[in-house]
């Protein structure tokens, strides 16, 4: 975790990630169904291994997301009823922000923070399915302030995604990488990229933004039908391209997993130089 603030944009700012890239919904389903399935064949010793995080092991991991979880089905249910967002997590600490409520479960019996977390993911898929198509659009808050329900559910995905190789990965049980799920994970850590390396004309400045427009357009190895464009400038535009100087910077899996900070790699610096400086700088909140 860098010293650098989180920037959270609770004044509107355009983001935009084109339906094209592929739905979040049926990914998200996917892997938490197989994170569940995964969790409950795990022995007593496995939840207490340690994991790629630190400072926790499964117990950890899964209490955390059993936290973020509720958080998610709230600002999802006032999205729902056009509620004003909230601003509960305004100066939110990623590092942190969540250990006060982590604390009371995560010495609890393996088999009941599993319960737990089957109660809270059947929570939100029953949320998340009364989402219609205008919903979408609808505005709640999410870490990065006030953001599109499309990206609440990026970012739900990109996170769980994530804490689910966290788990499994030290234990050689690495789940397959499926290339819908990898796509919202890529797509959501260049929302990453944009908002927390700085925009131009920050509204939220704590630190170095980008300078001037970036536009570039990128194809990966792992993802071979699947080239984007990243648009960077006083807001983050993703969007599929057809254009045919897509430049190749190897897998995404890397990408996702270096700017985490999951397996650092070359991955982020190897990316077209102003949007590689952009990720880094990103990275350090991570």
């Amino acid at each position: 975790m860098g010293p650098r603030p989180l920037r959270q944009y609770y004044e509107p700012v355009d983001v935009e990630v084109d339906a094209d890239l592929g739905s979040v919904v049926e990914p998200w389903l996917r892997h938490r169904r197989r994170l569940l399935a995964a969790l409950t064949a795990l022995s007593d010793d496995q939840w207490k291994a340690q994991t790629r995080c630190d400072s926790w092991d499964a117990r950890g991991v899964i209490s955390h997301l059993v936290t973020v979880d509720g958080f998610w089905t709230m600002v999802l249910t006032a999205a729902l009823a056009r509620d004003t967002p909230t601003t509960f997590i305004r100066g939110f600490n990623p590092s942190t922000g969540t250990d006060a409520l982590i604390a009371p479960m995560i010495d609890l019996p393996p088999d009941e923070i599993l319960e737990r977390f089957a109660g809270t993911t059947e929570r939100i898929i029953a949320t998340v399915e009364q989402l219609g198509p205008d919903d979408w659009s609808a505005r709640a808050e999410a870490p990065f302030g006030h953001m599109p329900v499309q990206l609440i559910m990026g970012h739900a995905l990109w996170d769980s995604w994530l804490h689910e190789r966290d788990i499994l990965v030290p234990l050689g049980l690495t789940p397959p990488v499926e290339s819908d799920e990898l796509q919202v994970a890529a797509w959501y850590s260049f929302v990453v990229g944009g908002l927390q390396g700085g925009l131009i004309e920050d509204p939220a400045p704590v630190g170095p933004v980008a300078e001037q427009r970036i536009d570039v357009t990128i194809c990966f190895d792992d993802l071979p039908d699947w080239p984007v464009r990243v648009e960077i400038d006083t807001g983050v535009r993703v969007t599929r391209s057809d254009a045919p100087d897509a430049v190749a910077v190897g897998a995404a899996l890397d990408l996702v997993e270096d700017l985490a900070g999951r397996a650092p790699t070359s991955a982020v610096t190897a990316l077209p130089p102003d949007l590689a400086v952009q990720m880094v700088r990103a990275g350090e909140i991570l």
